[in-house]
């Protein structure tokens, strides 16, 4: 892989982001 590091950082940014996106929406 060219840096699977990388992509897994940002796959878990990402999650983070959309968990944090919908709290927000829930409230």
């Amino acid at each position: 892989g060219y840096r699977p590091q990388f992509y897994v950082r940002t796959t878990d940014v990402t999650g983070h982001i959309k968990q944090f996106q919908a709290d927000d929406n829930t409230q």
